[in-house]
């Protein structure tokens, strides 16, 4: 989330909204219909011992596909980063989706905010000129890491109780700070 934030873009995930009377795969249905872009990060499917794997973003992915692949003009434009862990490992499993080339990043986070910046970068063209270099994303990530830890200890809260939007707003507003602060410099 950080490299999007960072991308000057705006992270969308049914968790930003709580309303129990909707159900969550129409959530992400509408959030895929109103979305130009999509970033599908598969790199957390694995089993432990006898905890059922959740296919949660492979499903999220099929359908974001799904309205690319059989939707109107509109939706015919979007755009989808698939992140894996090992591309190779990706094909074996995924065999059916051969000419999707998946992004690995090995569960390094630097590799992951490369991924998602170069393709923003790719995607977005000239609008895309104000996007740092990916080392520089990656310095401010480093710096960036400590910050939800140390505003969770002032607000005693723990990072697992934090809502997908509090730390939309934790991300959000560290890097108008930082921002401020390579102006002055």
């Amino acid at each position: 989330m950080f490299a999007v934030f960072a991308c000057n873009l705006e992270p969308r995930c049914a968790l930003q909204a709580s309303n129990s009377g909707t159900i969550r795969v129409d959530k992400i249905v509408e959030l895929i219909r109103g979305s130009r872009w999509g970033i599908h990060d598969l790199s957390d499917l694995r089993v432990n011992g006898d905890e059922a794997p959740h296919f949660n973003m492979p499903l999220e992915y099929g359908l974001f596909f799904g309205a690319h692949r059989f939707g109107d003009k509109h939706q015919q434009l979007k755009s989808a980063l698939l992140l894996v862990h090992d591309a190779a490992k990706f094909r074996e499993c995924c065999s059916n989706l051969g000419g999707v080339d998946p992004v690995a990043h090995g569960g390094d986070a630097h590799e992951a905010i490369k991924a998602v910046r170069d393709w923003v970068k790719t995607e977005m063209g000239d609008e895309a000129n104000k996007i740092d270099f990916s080392w520089a994303m990656r310095e401010r990530f480093d710096r960036f890491h400590r910050f939800p830890l140390q505003f969770c200890n002032d607000n005693r809260e723990t990072p697992d109780t934090l809502l997908f939007n509090d730390y939309c707003e934790i991300v959000s507003q560290w890097l108008i700070r930082d921002n401020e602060a390579r102006s002055a410099s």
